[in-house]
């Protein structure tokens, strides 16, 4: 019996994942003006009908003096389907975080951003510190913003293993504002918090506002926990046609960064187009390619926190041709202390013995804190070799 199928026994409701990816599609194609996600991308699907206590029909509650304060802090996840969904069969240890990867369309948190305008202002006593309500406009009048952006904006959160009986868990939001957060903040009760799993830790993330979601109701029924899995996923088309997906974002990202301006604050700021361009290309598209392709670990030691994976360019960004920047093969996943050697040209990879090579200006006695001396192989073929030849040249010996 599907997931589905047991709802229904539950529920009154036997929606299928086909269903729900028409009815999140319908959405995203006619009222958020983003074409449609392609169903055999994803393992599953799980929505979450927003219901915390500090939701409010039309009103949510910040913090006036820092104005950071958001209603969604994080999901309840109940019921042993949603955690198979989320864990797999390891659902069963307790007070476990695992950090995930969540993609979000750029124009979808436009929308959001849009349609979340304040109308009304007004200061909240009786509690600890004063908060303000803020109203939701009546968006009846109609909505505009600009689109036509087919870019993903890259953040994380982290799941947590909580044990309650066996059969509760949370995703949270990272403390650090990031898109995540930027999307929690347009949360309102009565909203559908959507999560397409690509992997256990990759996930494409929506808000469905409860105005625009009649059609994912009536499919969905009462509830408020609903994983679907996708009974035709195929792993390895799903791994293929996600990198054709983000290939197209590295695509445009890099057009996009190869138009930039630099806004004149920042260059007062003694940072110039090569640094922030680094630093854009080291945690966007490109990196998230990386990951898709190699694993979220860095490639010399055995870091795997995202937030502290960079994605490096082994022949410089500013010689390699356009072909060449979209390459994969042309791109290292290092963690932040190894990218940092990596680009300073302080270590390299030997294309002979495909050993790493440490330059004279690394002291020796910090080989051990760097994981220089234990660090792992990294096998060539003969494209990165290639370009691997280029970053020898620059070596610092």
């Amino acid at each position: 019996m599907t997931i589905g199928e047991q709802r229904k026994d539950r529920e009154g409701t036997m929606a299928t994942y086909s269903e729900v990816m028409g009815e999140i599609n319908a959405f995203l194609k006619d009222i958020n003006k983003l074409q449609p996600l392609q169903d055999t991308l994803f393992r599953g699907v799980f929505v979450k009908r927003l219901s915390n206590s500090n939701l409010v029909p039309g009103k949510k509650y910040k913090f006036l003096e820092t104005g950071t304060k958001t209603n969604q802090t994080h999901l309840d996840l109940t019921g042993q389907d949603t955690l198979k969904f989320f864990f797999g069969n390891n659902n069963d240890a307790e007070n476990e975080y695992t950090q995930i990867m969540i993609d979000i369309p750029v124009d979808h948190l436009k929308f959001l951003e849009c349609i979340d305008v304040q109308s009304e202002h007004i200061e909240k006593k009786g509690r600890e510190k004063a908060d303000a309500v803020v109203l939701k406009r009546d968006i009846s009048e109609g909505y505009d913003f600009d689109h036509g952006s087919d870019l993903y904006y890259y953040a994380y959160a982290y799941k947590k293993q909580e044990g309650h009986a066996g059969e509760q868990s949370q995703i949270n939001r990272l403390h650090n504002r990031d898109k995540y957060f930027d999307l929690c903040a347009c949360a309102y009760e009565g909203d559908f918090m959507v999560f397409l799993q690509h992997t256990m830790n990759h996930y494409v993330c929506l808000l469905i506002p409860s105005e625009f979601a009649d059609g994912l109701t009536g499919v969905l029924g009462t509830g408020s926990n609903f994983p679907f899995v996708n009974l035709a996923f195929n792993e390895e088309q799903s791994r293929e046609d996600f990198c054709v997906v983000i290939k197209e974002n590295v695509k445009q990202e890099f057009s996009e960064i190869d138009e930039a301006v630099i806004d004149e604050p920042l260059e007062k700021k003694g940072y110039d187009k090569e640094q922030i361009t680094k630093v854009r290309v080291g945690q966007g598209a490109f990196r998230r390619l990386l990951i898709e392709q190699r694993g979220c670990t860095c490639q010399l030691c055995n870091i795997n926190v995202p937030e502290v994976l960079r994605a490096s360019h082994i022949k410089s960004w500013k010689e390699s041709s356009a072909e060449e920047k979209l390459d994969t093969q042309n791109g290292l996943l290092l963690c932040a202390n190894h990218d940092a050697l990596f680009d300073r040209n302080m270590i390299t990879i030997d294309i002979e013995t495909d050993q790493l090579l440490i330059s004279t200006l690394v002291p020796k006695d910090q080989y051990s804190e760097l994981k220089l001396d234990d660090a792992k192989q990294i096998r060539m073929g003969e494209r990165m070799k290639a370009y691997m030849r280029e970053h020898n040249k620059s070596f610092e010996k």
